[in-house]
């Protein structure tokens, strides 16, 4: 589930999704297994990922930590229905950046 916002306006989409402008992104994630305590802290800690960048048709390997975020397992008011316990396997990542991927590549 999540938004898809089509517009044409560069000072909004700018407004809403550059780094500089420092806005939250939330996520709901759910993940194949439930993650221990100790892996939720290192979430939140941050993790070093490698991303690869394309330019003048070279491919180069950029390695960096990712900020402290947010990692939590929702309460029940969080999750899509009101009237199920919380999913185990489900998490809630709130980032100040938002990289290529950045979530799936954490996980």
């Amino acid at each position: 589930t999540g938004l898809i916002l089509l517009t044409n306006d560069g000072t909004m989409v700018n407004k809403l999704l550059r780094a500089s402008e420092q806005k939250q992104k939330e996520y709901l994630v759910s993940t194949d297994r439930r993650a221990t305590d100790a892996q939720v802290r290192q979430l939140a800690s941050g993790v070093v990922i490698t991303t690869v960048a394309q330019r003048d048709g070279r491919s180069k390997s950029l390695t960096a930590p990712t900020l402290p975020c947010v990692v939590e397992r929702p309460l029940a008011s969080h999750t899509l229905s009101h009237l199920r316990a919380p999913d185990p396997n489900l998490l809630r990542f709130v980032l100040q950046e938002g990289r290529n991927r950045q979530i799936r590549r954490m996980c």
